[in-house]
């Protein structure tokens, strides 16, 4: 644990030395945020605990502009709630992206490290939790309509307090897609998941599969469906994870079923961007007999079933500013709604949330 934590800090201090040593060729971007929301339910799938909240957020990165571009980013983000207890907390993002996207290129590729940090303020809180992430994805123009991409996601998540949550996963997924004259887009792409828990080398994995297509109307509106199918390959997490957690999470554990996404992007009037989305799933978690021996709450069921939806409505605009003031200011407007029903009422849930942002981008 101390290693990953002064690992985070050597990369952090070694980002801010070459944005420091930047030649001209290099881009630095600085942003400040500010923003605030509400949600009815910030644990929707145990109990109601919050409700509005603070976030300020200061972010820098710098682009090195060269055939093979280099981006070094750093961010720190600030959540505090209003029930003034020990989930206020402070996250850090520090990471460097390698990549080659020429448009006239046909093969693209990239790379990306980047690690994450979340400190909460309050000393009681035992939830500190460091990641570290690596991204490869690779992509090829076989024709001018026809995509094959690959993707690779490595993740290693440790807390300072509860090894049992600690894991490695690994994710690896491709994707084919194909842009028709009509200006349809269609994309298929499948996936393989497997997360490995220290505590007593446990591990489950699952697999996806997901259709999708993608409909430019006009030059204002754009419309996409999703259809993902997702099969649950078996496995378990520690035992002593149900403890800390509260019950069963689609984060944390597999699930078969199916979930769908509508989306809609409109350039309104004014520059204003909306974007709307509908979401549906359908989620089915078994109990394994050991579970059901040793969790009380678990004893009479064999699963449950989960059936939700999802309402979100999204608002932004940009103004560009003068040349000495700072580059723009972006405002952006969220709101939506999620519901839960499940044949286990503990797992039902309506969450209203909305929330809002100002980003000053200084250059």
């Amino acid at each position: 644990m101390r290693s990953l934590k002064l690992s985070f800090c050597l990369r952090l201090t070694l980002l801010f030395s070459l944005i420091g040593l930047a030649s001209g060729h290099a881009y630095q971007n600085l942003s400040v945020n500010i923003g605030g929301g509400y949600a009815a339910n910030l644990y929707a799938d145990s109990f109601g605990v919050g409700n509005s909240y603070l976030v300020n957020n200061f972010a820098l990165s710098s682009t090195n502009f060269e055939p093979t571009r280099l981006k070094l980013y750093y961010s720190v983000s600030y959540m505090e709630h209003n029930t003034n207890n020990i989930i206020n907390n402070f996250f850090q993002v520090l990471g460097a992206n390698l990549y080659r996207r020429d448009r006239a290129q046909r093969f693209k590729w990239g790379i990306d490290i980047f690690g994450a940090v979340k400190n909460y303020s309050d000393g009681n809180s035992d939830f500190n939790n460091y990641r570290l992430f690596l991204v490869a994805d690779a992509a090829y123009y076989v024709g001018p309509a026809i995509q094959v991409k690959g993707i690779y996601r490595d993740t290693r998540s440790q807390f300072l307090h509860f090894e049992s949550l600690d894991y490695l996963e690994h994710r690896l997924e491709s994707e084919v897609s194909f842009t028709l004259p009509s200006r349809t887009t269609i994309r298929g792409s499948g996936g393989y998941t497997t997360r490995m828990f220290d505590e007593d080398s446990q591990r489950f994995d699952w697999v996806e599969i997901e259709l999708g297509a993608s409909q430019s109307i006009d030059i204002r509106t754009g419309v996409s469906l999703s259809v993902q199918r997702r099969f649950s390959g078996g496995g378990a997490r520690p035992i002593s994870t149900y403890f800390i957690l509260s019950g069963i999470t689609p984060y944390w554990d597999p699930w078969d079923g199916y979930q769908a996404e509508l989306a809609i992007k409109r350039i309104l009037p004014f520059a204003i961007v909306s974007k709307t989305g509908f979401g549906y799933w359908i989620r089915e978690f078994s109990y394994d007999q050991l579970l059901r021996e040793r969790l009380r709450w678990l004893f009479n069921r064999v699963g449950r079933t989960d059936k939700g939806l999802a309402v979100k409505l999204g608002l932004s605009r940009q103004f560009n500013l003068a040349w000495g003031v700072g580059r723009a200011v972006a405002i952006s407007l969220n709101g939506g709604f999620l519901s839960n029903k499940s044949d286990d009422p503990f797992y039902e849930y309506d969450n209203y949330f909305i929330d809002s942002n100002l980003e000053f981008k200084l250059f």
